[in-house]
């Protein structure tokens, strides 16, 4: 398979009802969402958050903002649909 024939997709959604905001929670001077996004792009493909909520980060270059979903399967199916290569 070639390198743009895929993509990493991170759902992200902030309304937790067990840890509010737990995307934006600090891991020693980064947020989570930051870390894991940085972590995938060690892989060299292009990688996207996928999400519904205001995130401004200025180490995330690829924010997409969707529409409300009920779920992340939800997200991510719409994401695939509108992200162009």
């Amino acid at each position: 398979m070639e390198k743009g024939n895929f993509a990493i997709l991170i759902p992200v959604r902030l309304a937790s009802s067990r840890f509010p905001n737990k995307p934006l929670a600090d891991l020693n001077g980064e947020t989570l969402i930051e870390r894991v996004y940085n972590q995938c792009k060690e892989f060299e493909i292009d990688t996207f958050v996928i999400t519904e909520d205001k995130i401004e980060s200025k180490k995330i270059h690829d924010i997409i903002h969707s529409p409300t979903f009920a779920n992340g399967t939800e997200r991510l199916s719409w994401a695939v649909s509108n992200i162009k290569q």
